[in-house]
């Protein structure tokens, strides 16, 4: 499944023949081609900059609504099968499945202590360190679960086909607790997503001052090891020294994934950054967010032009 792939570049097995993703979709599916699952496994999106250099300065998608959008992936695997001898037998079967945003969102919280006495200095841009350079797009190896008041449970990610419409099921949020993810390019620091602000943005750091910057999206990540951290820094007044706020950490309301004891930020997650300045100190906590889930109910093909052939209407 996949939605809004236009915001997608070609996979790299198939470029240099397609111009963009959907016409190699639509190549694939008018000539009677089969879908290599292949293809679609190992298929990369990159950070801006083609995933050369360690520093972007946008966010991986736009949050802008004439833009083509956000795109969302699953892949799932279910057979569709006869359930009469009669050939001629037409039966529809029905399967719900889901979709899930293929990337991470940021926000930043900019605060100040209400017994700061300093004034006039700016923020003026934020870095969010140690992300991967590129992601899959449909999610690799991923593994599920909802919150069920207190508890957290896993779920398996079924498609089971049923001879009538599934009873709708209220939406959960649903979390993506494990995940595979591409070697990375750069070891140990990873890439950088650097929100540089417009002037009008720029935010005083004043006593009581408290602004949220954002989103911004980007790839899924996962530290190489169990040393590495995401961390956090502030620009201020366009100085090219970047001030690091202290490492973003696990627990309680601090609590970036672990993911085999490393950091990680999955896919479908809304990471709220709150930046901490006292008089001696700038911190940085985290806390994460599903998105939350909204039942879809898509429709496919065209509707009839004029349902009454024989009227005028």
């Amino acid at each position: 499944l996949i939605a809004n792939e236009a915001s997608l570049t070609v996979p790299a097995a198939v470029n240099g023949k397609y111009t963009g993703v959907t016409p190699f979709l639509a190549d694939q599916y008018m000539t009677g081609k089969e879908f290599l699952s292949g293809i679609l496994r190992d298929w990369l999106v990159s950070l801006p900059g083609g995933g050369t250099q360690q520093e972007v300065t946008q966010s991986m998608y736009s949050d802008n609504p004439n833009a083509k959008g956000l795109p969302l992936t699953e892949f799932f695997r279910f057979n569709v099968g006869a359930t009469v001898e009669d050939a001629q037998y037409d039966e529809t079967q029905y399967v719900r499945l889901f979709l899930t945003r293929a990337a991470a969102k940021a926000t930043f919280d900019i605060k100040v202590a209400d017994t700061y006495k300093g004034s006039g200095v700016k923020v003026t841009g934020i870095r969010l360190n140690g992300l991967n350079v590129q992601q899959y797009v449909f999610p690799r190896d991923a593994k599920y679960c909802v919150k069920n008041g207190d508890a957290v449970e896993p779920i398996e990610k079924e498609a089971v086909i049923t001879p009538k419409i599934p009873e709708s099921v209220t939406p959960k949020d649903r979390f993506i607790t494990s995940f595979a993810a591409p070697q990375r390019h750069f070891e140990g620091k990873g890439a950088s997503m650097v929100m540089n602000l417009p002037e009008a943005d720029f935010v005083e750091i004043k006593a009581n001052a408290d602004k949220t910057l954002g989103p911004v999206y980007f790839t899924e990540s996962l530290m190489p090891n169990t040393t590495a951290k995401f961390t956090v820094q502030v620009q201020l007044d366009n100085q090219e020294k970047w001030l690091d706020a202290k490492p973003l950490g696990v627990g309680e309301g601090n609590n970036i994934l672990l993911v085999n004891g490393a950091q990680a930020i999955a896919r479908n997650t809304h990471l709220k950054i709150t930046i901490n300045f006292s008089d001696n100190d700038i911190t940085a906590t985290v806390q994460l967010v599903p998105y939350v889930g909204v039942e879809l109910k898509p429709t496919f093909g065209f509707d009839e032009l004029n349902p009454n052939p024989n009227t005028n209407n």
